[in-house]
C-alpha cells in the first residue's frame, strides 16, 4: 500500500508538473519525522512521547511562486509503553496521502503551510488488559463479581475506516536540498457512535481507549531531489 501511494504521487506529480521540468527545482522529496505525541495520543501510548513518521512528497508548484501546494504520502509507527491506569500496552501504525498549500514570506526560505490528509490508521492492543474487560463487563450488565474476572484479550482495534485530517506548521531551507519543518497534526480515528466498528466500554469517554484522536507535533527533516536518476 505505501509503494502504491508513493507510485501514484510521483505519477500524478510527473504528469502535473511536466511543463515546469528542469527550471522547477528539485520538485521531490524524503522526509523523516520525530513525532511528540499530544493530548489522546499520548495518553494511547501509556504516557510515551516519541514516535516517527517517513514521509515522500512533490511540489506542485515552482519554488519562487508566491503560493505553492504539493502532495505527499506518509507512514507513521507509535510504538507504546504499557498503561498502568489501563493496564494495557497499545501500538499504532497509518497510512495515507495529503496535500499542502505553501505561502512565501520576507524570510527566504521560510514558507508556512496548512493541509489536509487521509489517514488509515491500523492499532492494536498488544498484551490483555484486566481493566478494560472490566469496563465493558460492566457495561454490558454483568454482575460486578463476574465483571471482575474478566479480561480484554489482546488484538486489533476493530476501526480501520480513512479518516480527515490536517496539519499546520513552518518549513525552512536551512542549507541547499536540506529543509526542516516544524507542525502540529490533528486527525480522526477510535470514535464512539453506532457507525462504529469499535465497542463500547462505557457511556463516558476512556482517556488513551476511546474516543481516540490522535494529535502529535512533528519536527522534520527532509532532502529535496529531482526525478532525473
Amino acid at each position: 500500500m505505501i509503494r502504491n501511494i508513493a507510485a501514484l504521487i510521483a505519477l500524478g506529480a510527473a504528469s502535473i508538473g511536466l511543463a515546469a521540468q528542469d527550471d522547477e527545482g528539485k520538485p521531490l522529496y524524503i522526509g523523516f519525522t520525530t513525532g511528540f505525541s499530544q493530548a489522546d495520543l499520548r495518553y494511547y501510548q501509556g504516557g510515551k512521547v516519541l514516535g516517527q513518521c517517513y514521509e515522500l512528497g512533490y511540489n506542485l508548484t515552482k519554488p519562487d511562486n508566491f503560493t505553492g501546494m504539493r502532495v505527499y504520502g506518509r507512514y507513521s509507527r507509535w510504538t507504546g509503553d504499557h498503561s498502568d491506569r489501563l493496564d494495557v500496552t497499545q501500538d499504532l501504525i497509518s497510512y495515507g496521502a495529503g496535500f499542502d498549500f505553501t505561502l512565501q514570506t520576507p524570510l527566504q526560505g521560510l514558507r508556512p503551510y496548512v493541509g489536509a490528509m487521509f489517514t488509515f490508521w491500523d492499532g492494536k492492543r498488544v498484551t490483555n488488559s484486566a481493566y478494560l474487560g472490566y469496563l465493558q463487563a460492566i457495561y454490558d450488565d454483568y454482575p460486578e463479581a463476574q465483571a471482575r474476572e474478566k479480561i480484554m484479550l489482546a488484538g486489533p482495534h476493530r476501526e480501520g475506516k480513512g479518516k480527515l485530517g490536517f496539519r499546520f506548521g513552518v518549513g525552512y531551507n536551512v542549507w541547499r536540498d536540506i529543509s526542516v519543518s516544524l507542525d502540529y497534526n490533528v486527525s480522526q480515528w477510535l470514535n464512539e457512535d453506532p457507525l462504529s466498528d469499535n465497542p463500547k466500554i462505557s457511556d463516558y469517554p476512556v482517556k488513551g481507549y476511546n474516543r481516540i484522536n490522535p494529535t502529535w507535533i512533528g519536527l522534520t527533516v527532509k532532502y529535496n531531489f529531482n526525478l532525473s536518476f
